[in-house]
């Protein structure tokens, strides 16, 4: 069934056009507990978009893995906004704004270095045992610079980091990054990475761990007019204790994410799909699922791409239940 669907994805994206990077310019040949628990309650309200093997076609979006970044056909300039909105079981929040980000991606030969910075937005923390939503502030920047060889592999590093205020503390994240991809068979694409995870609280305690990524891609086609590409990726954290035993741990997270995206002609047609699990710490005996879809379609204006996307997000702990609709839209240029 496999190969049945790639042959017909490869035949609906002309075959006569298969993906070369070399066709296209920049590419060459291309109580103090409970504070802390409510700090480590997962966040739903977050967009879905990073990727780990291959950029979205969408260029507003950054990656998750700096390998990534050596896929993107050509330099591009983005920005996109977010909005959402919480159904809880005893509060509900009015639609407000996630954030706002804009990325560089800059491509002068195989040497790709890309910058992206969310301007602090609005996020909540859920707290399940009672339903409520504790309100909070982020902010997020990244930068990665990645080298592609002989158009087959690439190799990435990258930092990011990511504050966050609560109403009890400020939690400061940083995070370094290594990756490596390797492009097989004219479409196929495979990619691995670490990265290594600190959080430093205003007490001067912190918590570190290690997140490991992996995944696979087939990207066909020409960018420019018809193009298909779906990605698959999972990565995983351990449990983590900090220096002081009165902050909670790092939960063991696994995250399995889906993407599909397909360019016909001036439409981009764009699914996503998410599905996190946090686990139980210490006296909690539920785990946390958190599942989220996106649907997008996007325009293309010469250069320009103008994309419209909407979500639903579902967060569990046990019968317990918090729902998430999200709206967002995102404006690109690819200078190919």
């Amino acid at each position: 069934m496999k190969v049945h669907i790639f042959v017909l994805v490869r035949q609906f994206c002309r075959a006569d056009t298969p993906l070369k990077m070399g066709d296209f310019r920049n590419n060459d040949e291309y109580p103090m507990k409970k504070l802390f628990l409510l700090l480590l309650t997962g966040l739903i309200t977050h967009v879905a978009s990073a990727q780990v093997v291959t950029p979205l076609l969408d260029r507003a979006f950054p990656v998750e893995m700096a390998s990534a970044a050596g896929w993107r056909f050509g330099s591009a300039l983005g920005g996109q906004t977010a909005f959402a909105s919480l159904e809880g079981e005893t509060e509900n929040v009015d639609t407000y704004n996630v954030d706002s980000s804009v990325l560089f991606s800059y491509q002068p030969s195989n040497i790709i270095a890309e910058f992206y910075w969310a301007s602090p937005g609005t996020d909540y923390n859920w707290d399940y045992t009672s339903g409520a939503l504790y309100k909070n502030n982020n902010a997020d920047g990244r930068f990665s610079l990645t080298l592609r060889g002989d158009n087959n592999v690439t190799l990435g590093i990258g930092y990011r980091i990511a504050d966050q205020d609560t109403t009890s503390d400020t939690i400061k994240k940083s995070l370094y990054e290594g990756s490596f991809s390797l492009r097989m068979l004219d479409g196929l694409y495979l990619a691995a990475g670490m990265q290594r995870v600190t959080e430093k609280f205003a007490s001067g305690d912190s918590r570190k761990w290690n997140r490991m990524l992996a995944g696979a891609a087939i990207q066909i086609g020409d960018p420019l007019k018809r193009m298909f590409r779906t990605e698959a990726s999972f990565q995983t954290s351990p449990e983590t204790k900090a220096d002081n035993s009165a902050i909670q741990p790092h939960r063991k997270t696994s995250r399995v994410q889906a993407s599909a995206e397909l360019l016909f002609d001036r439409f981009l047609f764009s699914y996503q799909y998410q599905n996190t699990t946090l686990g139980a710490i210490e006296l909690e005996t539920e785990d946390q699922t958190i599942i989220k879809h996106r649907y997008g379609i996007g325009i293309k204006l010469g250069s320009a791409l103008l994309g419209f996307y909407a979500g639903q997000g579902t967060q569990t702990a046990g019968e317990k239940e918090l729902k998430t609709t999200s709206y967002q839209g995102t404006l690109s240029f690819g200078f190919i």
